[in-house]
């Protein structure tokens, strides 16, 4: 058994540089460091959490995200896959709950105020000349919707044409690719190969 940690998969030199952590189920693991870590900076830029995961009991640490939310630290929004439910506000140190429909991460961050906050995140030069560094860790699955979600978002910002803004939404995307502003840690669950049993 061995920890392998990706090199590039850690946060900003910088701590006011905003980040953006998507996680879906058993990939919030890693941002539960990252927050805590968040929560004891001198001055953070801002911190955003999207978390899919399937229903309520699946939300684990709620009252530590409650508190660091609580203190201004963090920003949260989750998209329950099969719980009618959806996250409202912080009360004390709980999470509340109110009747939603489920949905999925794309969803989530297609959400008008989402996607609006996302693309001032993406585009920021107030916080250190620097926009948002955005962080992946879920699934493949998981991974490419939330890659398609951002892709439209910067399309539903950009002006200009049609052409043009599907050439923004590509050219901006791995434009935050090779800066390393878009980083993920993606897993797949492996099945057994095609010839067992043969």
């Amino acid at each position: 058994f061995r920890v392998v940690h990706p090199p590039r998969f850690s946060m900003p030199n910088d701590e006011r540089i905003p980040i953006v952590m998507i996680a879906g189920g058993t990939g919030f693991a890693p941002f539960r460091s990252f927050i805590q870590e968040r929560s004891r900076q001198s001055q953070p830029g801002e911190t955003w959490l999207f978390f899919g995961t399937r229903t309520r009991t699946d939300l684990y640490y709620q009252d530590e995200l409650a508190r660091i939310i609580s203190q201004g630290r963090l920003n949260l929004r989750i998209a329950f896959s099969r719980d009618d439910a959806r996250y409202k506000q912080v009360d004390g140190d709980q999470l509340v709950f109110e009747t939603g429909e489920n949905h999925s991460i794309g969803d989530e961050i297609l959400k008008e105020e989402n996607a609006q906050a996302l693309w001032n995140l993406l585009q920021s030069r107030e916080n250190c000349g620097l926009g948002a560094y955005f962080y992946v860790c879920g699934r493949t699955g998981f991974a490419t919707a939330v890659m398609d979600a951002i892709k439209n978002v910067i399309h539903r910002y950009s002006s200009g044409s049609e052409e043009e803004k599907l050439a923004a939404a590509k050219a901006t995307f791995y434009e935050l690719v090779g800066k390393g502003r878009y980083l993920q840690d993606i897993f797949t669950t492996y099945t057994g190969s095609h010839l067992d049993g043969q």
